[in-house]
Order: structure tokens, then C-alpha cells, then sequence
């Protein structure tokens, strides 16, 4: 997808999925209210889904993968 600028140049949107946790991504859980259980749990990104704005990660210890808001994963670096 392109935008035209005002100087008649294309400028490229951004289309792929937000950069913030990229894939492989260590990041810790936290402000979860569904699932307050998992909160300072740990894990890995392992994609981005574009259709639900979450990313999906698999927790440590065999916990399962769970498909989660930005705003509740933190860096853990």
C-alpha cells in the first residue's frame, strides 16, 4: 500500500506486524485481569497477529501459548 505525498513522491505505509516484540522476544506478563494467575509469568513471542492486534507467546514450563495485548507484556531484557 502506498501514499502519495504531497510532493507527488510514494511513500510506503507500514503493513507488516508492529516491531515492538519481535518473534523470539523474552517478555513477562503483567496487568492480565482474565488470567491474574499468569501475571509475572515468562515467556517467548513467537508471531504477531495481525488480525487481533496480540502477540502470541508460549509461557515456560509447558504452560501453553496464549495470544496476549501489547500492553501486558513487558521486555524482560
Amino acid at each position: 500500500m502506498q501514499k502519495e505525498a504531497s510532493s507527488g513522491l510514494s511513500i510506503p505505509s507500514p503493513t507488516g506486524p508492529p516491531s515492538r516484540f519481535p518473534t523470539g522476544t523474552r517478555v513477562e506478563l503483567r496487568g492480565l485481569r482474565g488470567k491474574p494467575e499468569l501475571n509475572g509469568r515468562r515467556g517467548v513471542v513467537i508471531r504477531f497477529v495481525a488480525s487481533s492486534g496480540r502477540y502470541a507467546v508460549r509461557l515456560d514450563f509447558g504452560m501453553g501459548e496464549f495470544k496476549l495485548k501489547p500492553d501486558n507484556l513487558v521486555d524482560e531484557a
